[in-house]
């Protein structure tokens, strides 16, 4: 894959392929995509883990960049920083980079999970982090603890291109360009017949509804420390306040995530047998999918499976 042109680039990149599934504090699962080139999957772990998750960081097999957060605590707060640990050079702006750590033969391992977005965290352990399509602020600080019995492996061998791969595309998150006509890719990566003979661990389902997120809950605007601080960055304009006995404090908006949020869509897409069946049989293998309404891709998130309502990519 290779790197964004720019910062809006890698943004895209980064809300496309960026996943926060499940419920409840010890039940979410957060998939972050590279931090330098937006590849998804660099880094899959528990809400509550998220501390020792990014102090490991990751490697990326797209940018073949590797990176690791490093903490600074004070009395008040916590700064994350993200440092570079192996890979090439960075384009000059991500001057989210906090500094440069390569070393010939870095100690950081391998991570076949095929990137981090800016984290963001202040008060007494940390009460905020960034995944580019939305910042949730935490309600209380979160108690660290360590599980090394989560699953972080899924089954993303033997795929095969549905129309041919174009050269260049080999490792990329699609075999194939985007058709400007369409807004589809020309050729997409779906499991090959013998993996998918395999059985199904989710029903075979054809037919998802795009259902684009909206706010539940009523807006406030930003405090003068909010717009003026870190997240000023990612140009935030209200915050969405969640229920007092919510995980969660709540969320923070764009002003074009909350104008797709009024515009909606609803739309139902169907898919081939080969991309559904690739579906059942994992269902972590896509981080985004087609929309043929809007005729773009949008995280698996967003959308849900018309025969039973579950989540896409649950």
């Amino acid at each position: 894959m290779p790197d964004p042109l720019s910062l809006a680039d890698l943004n895209e990149r980064q809300s496309a392929n960026m996943r926060i599934e499940g419920f409840g504090f010890d039940g979410i699962t957060i998939s972050l995509p590279c931090p330098f080139c937006g590849a998804p999957d660099n880094l899959i772990y528990k809400l509550y883990e998220v501390e020792q998750a990014v102090a490991r960081g990751a490697s990326c097999k797209e940018c073949n960049r590797s990176w690791r957060v490093r903490s600074e605590s004070s009395a008040h707060s916590t700064t994350w920083r993200i440092f570079l640990t192996a890979g090439p050079d960075l384009p000059a702006f991500m001057s989210f980079v906090a500094g440069d750590e390569r070393v010939e033969s870095p100690d950081l391992p391998p991570n076949d999970n095929a990137g981090l977005a800016q984290v963001l965290c202040t008060g007494e352990k940390f009460d905020a982090f960034e995944d580019s399509t939305k910042v949730h602020r935490l309600r209380v600080p979160v108690p660290i603890t360590r599980n090394d019995d989560i699953d972080t492996t899924f089954v993303t061998s033997a795929k095969v291109a549905t129309h041919g791969v174009t050269p260049g595309l080999e490792e990329a998150s699609a075999p194939g360009p985007i058709n400007p006509a369409t807004g589809q890719h020309t050729s997409y990566w779906v499991l090959s017949e013998e993996e998918r003979s395999k059985g199904f661990i989710r029903p075979h389902r054809t037919a998802y509804r795009h259902e684009v997120p909206r706010p539940q809950y009523a807006l406030h605007d930003l405090t003068a420390e909010e717009s003026s601080g870190p997240l000023s960055q990612w140009s935030y304009v209200k915050f969405e306040a969640y229920p007092s006995d919510a995980a969660l404090a709540g969320r923070y908006w764009t002003q074009q995530q909350l104008e797709r949020a009024e515009r909606g869509c609803g739309a139902v897409t169907t898919m081939s047998l080969a991309l559904s069946q690739t579906y059942a049989r994992n269902p972590k293998f896509y981080g985004s999918t087609f929309c043929s309404a809007c005729r773009t891709h949008f995280p698996v998130g967003e959308f849900r499976w018309v025969d039973d309502g579950q989540v896409v990519g649950s």
